[in-house]
């Protein structure tokens, strides 16, 4: 017998339940915040638009897409 279970079996059986060991168990809640930026100027804003407007040009098309321009 381990040594521990020799000890809970010597013990009274009230002593021998706080004995006991408990499973402790935890959790981590992690949050991460927000990036505050500041306003884009001009350049930033142009710039931006344009990137997303060669983006878009350059995309390829989704099969309903494709479907939608067979149709029209």
């Amino acid at each position: 017998m381990s040594s521990s279970l020799a000890q809970e079996a010597e013990l009274p059986s009230s002593a021998a339940s706080s004995a006991k060991r408990w499973q402790l168990m935890s959790a981590v809640c992690l949050e991460r915040l927000p990036v505050i930026t500041a306003p884009m100027n001009t350049i930033e804003t142009d710039a931006s638009a344009m990137f997303s407007q060669i983006e878009m040009e350059n995309s390829s098309l989704s099969d309903h897409e494709l479907r939608q321009l067979d149709d029209l």
